[in-house]
């Protein structure tokens, strides 16, 4: 995830790269499976330095997988060709 690669120890803390981390988690697990996830990102800066620690705590809820694909109202196109058309 190279946005995530923004927030490295020593570089700049901004906010667009700290969402732009938190959404590409978020993209990541939603590719796997994790429709229903919840990431947050903040940061807490330090008192006595000009540094802040990043946190992203995430939920990650259940993993979905296809269990069934059905076709509806095909009349005129062969199933074989539908299913290629899927990808299954």
């Amino acid at each position: 995830m190279e946005s995530t690669a923004a927030l490295a120890p020593g570089t700049p803390l901004t906010q667009p790269a700290l969402e732009r981390a938190r959404l590409d988690v978020d993209r990541l697990y939603r590719s796997r499976g994790f429709n229903a996830v919840e990431v947050a990102a903040g940061a807490q800066p330090a008192d006595d330095q000009p540094v802040a620690d990043v946190r992203i705590q995430i939920h990650e809820g259940p993993r979905q997988v296809v269990r069934e694909v059905t076709t509806a109202g095909r009349t005129r196109t062969k199933p074989s060709i539908v299913a290629r058309a899927l990808g299954i």
